[in-house]
């Protein structure tokens, strides 16, 4: 084998560096290619003066110190070696030489323009305005690309597999490799094949200020996709949410088939031939399945072909109930839920006003799908963007103008005021009247999520226990710990349907009004739980926090709005790129905050040291560490086990870093007595005890941290981010 002069080495060493620094800056979501060029000039500009002082300094003193004794072959090395880091961006100069060296790193490819149709636009030809033909186009990136990076990144392989079975191994209902519609499909088209679910989403954003004069003339249709079963802590990361598709929106209402041709093709082909993986142990083909649908209500049935009116006569895409029963139903009608023999009476009915369909959906192309049996629900935008908003501008009108146990100054004072701790981002903006009368509230998703969880601990002290207008809230409440659950169990979901009725009914009987389109999906969510798995693991709110890296940041980093979907495309093909050649795969399980001690230098290690594991006493130790993307801080509160039927919590006093490789990060708390469930504010009572844990993370009843906060009686309460 012919062995590479020195100088050659360095000189490839120099240019791979330079290809991942122009891929890293094609990545920034902020940057323009224009300003990657000016940033490119700079550095060269910047190098090439200091290294010829460099250069010249070194070889004047190598001459002076060595010059009897230096071999000319090693000069000449030193020479070239400096001749390249003086041009050290050399075939980086131009976009057009940036481009070509990340094509040749086979970790760039220019995303695919695809037809979707044909419209005309007015010119003007002269004095004369004439219509001309323009074409419709879309662009594609490639999944077959991406997936096979993405799986020989270092340790994704293996850390997917490993998961999916452990997964297949445990008796909790968590992800949906175990559900009952994914092993229907694994045993029917997959069997003894290696085979992955895939998740695809669309949604149709917004690039531009909502309330521009503008607003709408570039609206985009993004289809994102995502492997359901990576380790669940990695599901939330936004760069394993990956793009298909981007196109303009209004060109997608010509033709859905033609919209989405290019990645309904793409799925057909994974399907049936899968990619061939290099992994450590040998190539391995790996085949992906489509397996579900996501999107808002109005997205999934604008690109599923059922009614987009939601005053539809049968507007629901999970039953055939007629409006005017669904204004009062309280309970899933099983005789009436859509399935696949009716479906096709519908299709031939070809009426929308008697079945809610308007076209065949594009999507039942595949064996593996079928848009009445593959459910999915997102309780998001049905719950806390719907329900949630209706149910509490309600409870607030009646309690504020009607019963007057507060007005709306204390609440927006409790509001205000609330301890938030480690909660803060999620702080909701002060409520004002004329939102109560809109019902609907200025606030986002998470932050009504916190409002509903914690309402009753800041204001119910004000309200009389048994208020019948109270339990509306409190139903609802209860509804949420079951459906924000990172698991499903059989008779919670049993329970979640009588909890349902009886949020109705309430509902109803209280206010005398009708229920709206989002209290009719809620009563289909017990069944899909059943079916799918977590309903928290479909909902759109981390896929929503795809737009912002992805089209709105690249859309407000460039004036131009000709062709955006393709400056979107390539802009998010070179952060893949920058991924993929810096080998960034899944990200560190465990992050410890750099401050650390010796646990046996803690000021209170004499009140906890009799519960250590002997030879403990000299572990490191630190305040905040961020596990499994959850960061733990002390002073948060953890639920440790059972005791009495209840919950037992304690408080962090330190995070006791791993001695050996194969331990794994444990805690030491102080303990709290659960003095019971307080059902009319909805949290745990609590006091502190002198008892102390020394936990295993594992060993939790749940890893999400909360807090102890003091009510209005001096008491304090913890309140849970989901039934336990």
């Amino acid at each position: 084998m012919l062995l590479l002069p020195l100088y050659l080495h360095f000189k490839n060493a120099i240019f791979e560096s330079s290809r991942t620094l122009v891929a890293t800056l094609y990545a920034s979501s902020t940057l323009n290619r224009a300003h990657v060029q000016e940033i490119i000039e700079l550095i060269s500009e910047f190098l090439s003066g200091n290294i010829t002082m460099l250069r010249s300094k070194t070889l004047s003193t190598i001459f002076q110190a060595v010059e009897n004794e230096l071999r000319q072959d090693d000069l000449q090395h030193l020479i070239e070696m400096f001749n390249t880091l003086e041009n050290i961006l050399q075939g980086f100069e131009t976009e057009t030489q940036r481009v070509n060296a990340l094509k040749a790193s086979n970790f760039y490819i220019c995303p695919q323009t695809y037809r979707i149709g044909v419209s005309e636009k007015m010119i003007k030809v002269g004095n004369v305005a004439i219509l001309k033909p323009i074409q419709l186009t879309g662009q594609h990136i490639p999944m077959t690309y991406v997936l096979k990076n993405f799986l020989e990144l270092p340790s994704v392989f293996d850390a997917i597999f490993a998961n999916v079975e452990n997964l297949n191994n445990s008796d909790k209902f968590t992800n949906i490799i175990q559900s009952p519609l994914w092993k229907n499909i694994n045993d029917t088209h997959f069997r003894d094949r290696l085979v992955l679910p895939l998740f695809i989403y669309f949604d149709d954003v917004e690039p531009d200020n909502h309330t521009g004069s503008h607003a709408g003339d570039h609206s985009l249709g993004a289809l994102y996709y995502q492997i359901p079963c990576i380790p669940q802590h990695h599901m939330s990361s936004l760069e394993n949410i990956f793009v298909s598709s981007i196109f303009l929106s209004d060109d997608r209402y010509l033709n859905n088939g033609n919209a989405f041709r290019p990645v309904i093709n793409e799925l057909k082909d994974l399907q049936d031939n899968g990619i061939l993986v290099h992994t450590a142990n040998g190539d391995q083909r790996v085949y992906f399945c489509f397996c579900l649908l996501l999107a808002d209500n109005l997205g999934f049935h604008s690109i599923t072909g059922f009614t987009e009116s939601f005053n539809a006569n049968y507007y629901c895409r999970f039953c055939k109930e007629h409006k005017l029963v669904m204004k009062r139903q309280v309970r899933e009608n099983v005789s009436l839920l859509r399935n696949k023999e009716n479906y096709e009476t519908d299709i031939l009915i070809n009426d929308v006003s008697l079945t809610g369909i308007k076209d065949r959906c594009v999507w039942n192309e595949f064996q593996s799908y079928h848009v009445v049996t593959n459910l999915v629900a997102d309780l998001m935008h049905d719950i806390l963007e719907g329900v949630c908003h209706h149910d509490l501008c309600a409870i607030l009108e009646e309690m504020i103008n009607v019963k007057k146990y507060f007005t709306l100054q204390t609440l927006n004072e409790r509001i205000q005021n609330f301890v938030y701790n480690f909660d803060i981002g999620d702080k909701p903006s002060v409520i004002i009247y004329n939102n109560i009368r809109g019902q609907k509230l200025k606030m986002s998703a998470s932050e009504m999520l916190f409002l509903f969880r914690h309402f009753g601990l800041m204001i119910g002290d004000l309200v009389p226990e048994g208020e019948e207008v109270w339990q509306l809230y409190i139903r609802l409440v209860q509804i949420l710990d079951i459906v924000t659950a990172p698991f499903v169990d059989k008779d919670l979901t049993t329970y979640l349907a009588t909890l349902i009725a009886e949020h109705h009914e309430l509902y109803c009987k209280l206010f005398f009004k009708t229920l709206k389109p989002k209290y009719h999906f809620m009563i289909h969510y017990p069944r899909i739980m059943n079916l799918i798995g977590p309903l928290i693991h479909v909902w759109s709110m981390r896929m929503e926090g795809k737009h912002r890296p992805v089209i709105k940041q690249v859309a407000k980093a460039t004036t131009c709005r000709k062709n955006l979907p393709l400056t979107v495309a390539k802009k998010y093909l070179f952060s893949l790129a920058a991924r993929f050649l810096s080998k960034r795969g899944l990200q560190r399980d465990v992050i410890f905050n750099s401050k650390q001690k010796i646990l046996i230098d803690c000021y209170n290690y004499n009140d906890f040291q009799h519960i250590l594991p002997p030879g403990s006493e000299n572990s490191v130790v630190v305040k905040e560490a961020t596990i499994c993307n959850i960061t733990y801080k002390i002073n948060m509160v953890l639920a440790i086990n059972f005791q009495n039927d209840l919950p037992l919590f304690g408080l962090l006093n330190w995070i006791v870093k791993p001695q050996l490789i194969d331990d794994r990060v444990s805690f030491v708390l102080s303990g709290f007595n659960t003095v019971g469930f307080n059902s009319h504010l909805h949290c745990y009572e609590v006091t502190p005890t002198v008892e102390w844990f020394y936990k295993e993370r594992q060993d939790l009843i749940s890893y999400y941290p909360t807090s102890c906060r003091t009510g209005a009686d001096g008491n304090s309460y913890v309140t849970f981010k989901h039934v336990l």
